[in-house]
């Protein structure tokens, strides 16, 4: 009997060994949420990059097209907007086979499918001619000088087309939205990723 008890009072502490305390349950939420803590910064920061890279995945695809166009319309390039042949987007949507969802970059948090919500702005002051002006005063890529440094699309913040900060309202501004900088998509139909600074202040705007 007595051998019996003993065996019961060593099993019911091995049993109650393996218990947490409040403490020690407290101490582990703690450290749990420490590390999450230190490793959601860099979650987030590899979730911008692969939405950064969907992004110029988007603008390589918008540049096929661009290239599409301008081998049929004799290297003139898009509208801004004119009578008769409405904005790029319209063009590239009427004429070519291009999903809409190219259009929306993953990070533009306040995207819509409206003119105002394109996610892509075009160079219109560089290379298009508004209104009734096109196609008689058409830009064509041949009279670009090194169409590697001139813009012809870029992220763009609530509007369809861009321009220089200080030309155009507001709503014509670069976006910043990928790492304090914007995807850019050149004529010559390579896309890169720059500051804000360096495309606000650069000589790309123009042929």
């Amino acid at each position: 009997m007595k051998t019996q008890n003993a065996n019961l009072k060593s099993l019911d502490k091995c049993e109650n060994h393996g218990d947490f305390t409040l403490i020690e349950l407290l101490v582990v939420v703690a450290i749990i949420a420490i590390l999450a803590s230190m490793l959601m910064p860099a979650l987030n920061k590899a979730r911008e990059k692969a939405q950064q890279v969907n992004c110029i995945s988007n603008l390589k695809q918008i540049s096929n097209v661009l290239m599409f166009y301008l081998q049929d319309y004799d290297e003139c390039f898009p509208p801004h907007s004119a009578s008769g042949h409405g904005n790029w987007y319209n063009i590239f949507d009427n004429h070519y086979s291009i999903s809409r969802n190219t259009y929306h970059c993953p990070s533009h948090v306040d995207f819509a499918w409206t003119a105002g919500g394109m996610s892509y702005g075009y160079n219109y002051n560089g290379l298009s001619c508004k209104g009734s002006a096109w196609p008689t005063g058409k830009v064509l890529l041949a009279q670009l000088r090194q169409p590697a440094q001139v813009i012809v699309f870029a992220d763009a913040g609530v509007d369809y087309v861009i321009a220089p900060h200080g030309y155009a309202g507001t709503n014509h501004r670069v976006s910043t939205r990928h790492n304090e900088g914007s995807n850019v998509l050149f004529a010559d139909g390579h896309v890169a990723w720059f500051k804000f600074n360096e495309i606000d202040k650069s000589d790309w705007w123009n042929y």
